[in-house]
């Protein structure tokens, strides 16, 4: 027997902000703290604050030294797994982000934002 819970209709929670669509009440609260600024999770440690308590949880491990992700090739460690993607992205010559001008690949989206301005004439290191 399904439950409300087990399918999901349309969004029906809406930002007044931006008008972004949620299918759940907590997901909108969660979001709109990117409108508000509000930040109600601080890290006891250092002051930092966050928006949601998985994120303040992460940063923790920051201040204990974990690190459970450990990159095969160079034993680089890491507190996050996503922060393990980009030398495994290096290791590999994997480019994703190319430069639609001159073709020009590179690991990282911001290094091709950079280089992208090099193109247009905006440089902002000058």
């Amino acid at each position: 027997m399904k439950t409300a819970r087990d399918t999901k209709g349309p969004p029906f929670h809406v930002t007044f902000e931006c008008g972004k669509n949620f299918q759940t009440g907590y997901e909108l609260k969660k979001y709109q703290r990117t409108h508000s600024g509000e930040r109600p999770y601080m890290c006891t440690t250092c002051g930092k604050t966050y928006t949601q308590l998985g994120h303040l949880s992460i940063h923790i491990l920051s201040h204990q030294g974990i690190k459970n992700y450990i990159c095969g090739d160079c034993d680089a460690a890491f507190n996050r797994k996503a922060n393990l993607d980009r030398p495994e992205k290096i290791h590999k010559g994997i480019k994703p982000h190319q430069c639609e001008i001159c073709s020009k690949s590179f690991t990282k989206k911001n290094n091709l934002t950079m280089h992208f301005k090099m193109h247009i004439g905006d440089k902002p290191h000058q």
